[in-house]
């Protein structure tokens, strides 16, 4: 068994050969006077080691229910994307308390990063007027396996 000061160097000798840049302090979203009534924002900040490095150039698709791809972008060297502008359904079904209508639209989120595990989201909630933030933390692909006994 390893000590944790093993496995410590080991993680270390493993993120090293991965370029990764020191996360930045959570990105600012859209404020909610530039969306428009019909229409939420998305904000994909990809991570490694727990939030503390960005992963850049890592591939964020966003898909419908249906699984058609409806946007992609790229990660900054900080690891965040663009933000994505989405349909949502209309602000007033939030606004009304006796709706039984879902009051935000439901997208999936795909992100892939070479050397790192792929993390699916098959329900991110996209509020009408409102950027949300999707916290994204990828496991290198030799960690992942090494924790699963492969």
């Amino acid at each position: 068994m390893k000590t944790i000061e093993e496995y410590k160097q080991e993680m270390l000798n493993l993120y090293s050969k991965v370029k990764v840049t020191p996360a930045q302090a959570t990105p600012e979203p859209l404020p909610p006077s530039q969306l428009p009534d019909q229409e939420g924002g998305l904000l994909v900040f990809v991570t490694t080691l727990r939030n503390l490095y960005g992963v850049e150039n890592a591939r964020v698709s966003v898909l419908n229910e249906n699984d058609e791809e409806i946007d992609v972008d790229f990660t900054d060297k900080s690891g965040k994307t663009k933000t994505f502008l989405l349909p949502t359904v209309p602000k007033n079904y939030s606004e009304d308390s006796t709706s039984t209508l879902r009051p935000y639209s439901v997208y999936k989120v795909r992100v892939t990063a070479d050397g790192y595990e792929e993390k699916r989201f098959d329900s991110v909630a996209v509020f009408p007027t409102i950027t949300s933030i999707l916290p994204v933390d990828m496991v290198l692909t030799s960690a992942y396996r090494e924790s699963e006994g492969v």
